[in-house]
């Protein structure tokens, strides 16, 4: 049973829509009607659904789409129609999910311009950097957390893109890790950046002449 939380709360609430093709009908074409059939018969029930995602902090809710970058607006039911009408077509509400406390609204303000960076308008990508990479990488950087992934944020919600970027991957893959800690001013450092800096400087031939006399 869809459920949600009262924007009235002093929580981070996460509101989950489930997206779904439109059911088939007698003059869709057998590719829609597979594709259909294969959405709701086959990935759905092995955790592979489709899903779009929005916060709520401090009475303001935040998406990413294209062309648009991060949105903010007044936060309202995300039951109501006029929030269902601002998702992609084929949302349905799923529930709402507390995911932790709100922190200041100058903090969320920093973590925001931070975000900016990376989440354009011209960034969003279905696989790579979706509204989901989005919602995620906000709550990382909104809730202190000594451990990655946050708990709190469910697995199933981007599985699908993440999955398909193993196999389709078109460059600029939302490192949400790296990018949540990163936008908190906590750092977090990328696999290549820690090997990068991993690696001692090479001494240049001065370097080694002044080395060598100071031990002797």
């Amino acid at each position: 049973m869809a459920s949600f939380v009262s924007t009235s709360s002093s929580e981070i609430i996460l509101h989950v829509y489930t997206l779904s093709p439109p059911p088939p009908t007698p003059s869709s074409s057998l590719f829609d009607k597979f594709g259909s059939f294969f959405h709701s018969k086959i990935m759905t029930p092995t955790g592979y659904g489709t899903y779009h995602t929005s916060i709520d902090v401090n009475g303001f809710n935040y998406t990413f789409a294209a062309a648009a970058s991060i949105i903010k607006t007044k936060a309202t039911d995300p039951t109501s129609p006029s929030s269902i009408s601002s998702c992609p077509d084929g949302c349905t509400f799923t529930t709402s999910i507390i995911l932790g406390p709100s922190p200041s609204a100058s903090t969320v303000q920093n973590i925001l311009q931070n975000l900016l960076k990376t989440f354009t308008p011209t960034s969003y990508h279905l696989l790579n950097r979706n509204c989901n990479h989005f919602t995620e990488t906000f709550s990382t950087s909104l809730i202190p957390s000594s451990t990655f992934p946050l708990p709190s944020y469910p697995r199933y919600i981007n599985r699908a893109a993440k999955t398909a970027t193993i196999f389709i991957n078109h460059g600029d893959v939302c490192d949400i890790e790296v990018e949540g800690y990163n936008a908190a001013g906590r750092e977090r450092l990328s696999k290549e950046e820690k090997v990068k800096k991993g690696k001692k400087k090479e001494l240049t031939e001065e370097q080694k002449e002044a080395l060598a006399k100071l031990k002797k």
